[in-house]
């Protein structure tokens, strides 16, 4: 482990660094997760090359994610995702021009 957050041990894949500097080369990159903020930045002092970690567009936590319930049951039928977004239309009701 190359340390700890939260107790739990990070272990970072050997190809990480690598992988991280070719998205970085062809990327703008961010980092959106469900973790707290406080976890989230330590977790990309320890993991992301120093350079990289500072060009990141944003880091937002879990303070920016919304949480939904979702029927194990429903979902696996596909119908969690006929509500997301899109004011209650689905996927194939919305328009390409939704967004300008």
């Amino acid at each position: 482990a190359i340390g700890h957050v939260a107790g739990t041990p990070v272990i970072a894949r050997t190809d990480l660094w690598p992988m991280l500097s070719y998205l970085d080369a062809n990327f703008t990159l961010a980092v959106w997760t469900s973790a707290k903020l406080r976890t989230a930045r330590l977790l990309i002092q320890m993991l992301f090359p120093p350079d990289i970690g500072q060009r990141l567009l944003f880091v937002w936590g879990q303070n920016k994610c919304d949480a939904k319930t979702v029927n194990v049951n429903d979902a696996a039928a596909g119908s969690a995702d006929e509500d997301d977004d899109n004011g209650g239309k689905k996927d194939d009701d919305v328009s390409d021009n939704a967004v300008k």
